[in-house]
């Protein structure tokens, strides 16, 4: 149990760092001239927004769940 604690310590330093980290990295792109939607569409998220999660496939859902009769 001790460490696991540890671990998740110094796990959560490290997302405190990352997140410190990607905050000054997003506001020195804005004051270099980047906007928020050039970020953006280079792909880069805003600091605090979550992550986006991949969303299934109304197809591929239905293609697991068809047979095919030959």
């Amino acid at each position: 149990m001790a460490k696991a604690a540890n671990e998740f310590d110094t796990a959560e330093t490290r997302v405190k760092d990352a997140t410190a980290a990607h905050e000054r990295s997003w506001n020195a792109a804005l004051a270099a001239g980047w906007n928020e939607k050039d970020l953006r569409a280079a792909g880069v998220r805003a600091p605090g927004q979550a992550t986006p999660r991949a969303r299934k496939s109304r197809t591929s859902a239905l293609a697991a769940t068809t047979t095919t009769e030959g």
